[in-house]
C-alpha cells in the first residue's frame, strides 16, 4: 500500500479507527490494536499491545492477544478483526461473538466460501495455538482447519479488505452503484451485436473462461480490471460478461466510474449456454 494500513484513511478516518468503532459498538471491550508500530499506533488514541515476535503473521498475534487477555482481562474471549476490513459492522462483529456460539473454541466468519480474519477466540485455544506454533503453523487458514473452528456466515461487503491501492479504487466504484445507472442486455441481443462486431470481456477466472465460453470474449478476471482498464476503452460501447451477471456488473461499475460506457450481459455465460448457443473452450 505505500503506508501503514491501520493509518490509511478511508472516509475521512484511518481504518483502524473504523474497526475499532466496530467492535465497540457491537460490544467489545476494551479495544486495543494487538502489533504495529506502537508511535504511529498511539497517535490514533486507540490502545496498543505489542507483538511478542513481530513479522511472525495472524497466528502468533492472536496468540500474544490471548495471552494479554489473560493477564490483564480476566481471561475473557477476544473477537479479533485485521485492521484492513475497510467496511466492517458492529453487525458482522455480533455474529461471531453471539453467546449461543460461545462453546466453540473458534468462531470464524465466512464469506463467499472463505474464512475472514475476522473471528471470536476462546482463550481455551491458547494452549493449542502455542502448541500449533511451536511445529511451525503460520497459516491463519492452517490453524483454523487444525482447531475446528466453527464457521458463520457474514456479508461479503461487511469484511471487505484492501491490499493495495487498487482496492480502493474498486470499494470507490461499489458505494457509486446505488447512484449509477448501468445498462443491461440480454444473451440474444449480445448474440446480433457480436454479429456487428463488438468489444466482449469476461470477468470470470481463466479455468471458468476454459471451460466454457463466448468464443468472442476476452479474458480479464475482475480482480485484475483495474489493471487492464485500458483494455475496457475504444469506439463504442463495451460488453461484459461473467457467469450469471454479478462480477460483470461489478465490472462495469468500476470501469463507468472512470468513465468508460460499459453494458452488462444479465444472465452471462449460464443464460448464453442454456440459449443453445455454441461455446469456446480454452484460453483465446
Amino acid at each position: 500500500m505505500g503506508a501503514d494500513k491501520a493509518l490509511l484513511e478511508v472516509a475521512g478516518q484511518p481504518m483502524a479507527v473504523g474497526v475499532a468503532s466496530a467492535l465497540a459498538q457491537a460490544g467489545c471491550h476494551p479495544v486495543w490494536c494487538q502489533g504495529g508500530d506502537v508511535a504511529l499506533i498511539s497517535t490514533l488514541g486507540l490502545m496498543h499491545v505489542a507483538d511478542s515476535t513481530p513479522g511472525e503473521g495472524p497466528v502468533v498475534a492472536i496468540r500474544d492477544a490471548l495471552r494479554h487477555s489473560v493477564d490483564h482481562h480476566d481471561g475473557v474471549d477476544i473477537a479479533v478483526a485485521a485492521c484492513d476490513l475497510v467496511d466492517l459492522t458492529a453487525e458482522a462483529v455480533s455474529i461471531v461473538i453471539d453467546p449461543l456460539l460461545s462453546d466453540a473454541i473458534v468462531v470464524v466468519a465466512v464469506a463467499n466460501g472463505g474464512s475472514q480474519l475476522l473471528a471470536r477466540w476462546s482463550v481455551a485455544a491458547l494452549p493449542r495455538l502455542d502448541w500449533l506454533i511451536g511445529e511451525g503453523v503460520r497459516s491463519y487458514r492452517g490453524a483454523l482447519r487444525m482447531l475446528h473452528a466453527c464457521e458463520v456466515e457474514v456479508p461479503i461487503a461487511a469484511v471487505r479488505n484492501v491490499n493495495r491501492p487498487d482496492d480502493l479504487d474498486i470499494r470507490e466504484a461499489d458505494s457509486l452503484a446505488n447512484t449509477m445507472a448501468i445498462q443491461e442486455i440480454t444473451v440474444d441481443e449480445l448474440a446480433e451485436r457480436i454479429a456487428g462486431g463488438i468489444r466482449l470481456i469476461d470477468v470470470r477466472q481463466p479455468s471458468e473462461y476454459a471451460e466454457a465460453r463466448v468464443a468472442e470474449a476476452t479474458l480479464i478476471p475482475l480482480g485484475t480490471v483495474p489493471d487492464n482498464i485500458d483494455a475496457f476503452r475504444g469506439a463504442g460501447p463495451t460488453y461484459v460478461i461473467c457467469k450469471s451477471g454479478a462480477r460483470s456488473m461489478k465490472a462495469c461499475e468500476f470501469v463507468a466510474a472512470h468513465g468508460i460506457d460499459a453494458i452488462n450481459v444479465a444472465g452471462g455465460t449460464m443464460a448464453w449456454i442454456n440459449s443453445g448457443r455454441p461455446t469456446a473452450t480454452g484460453i483465446a
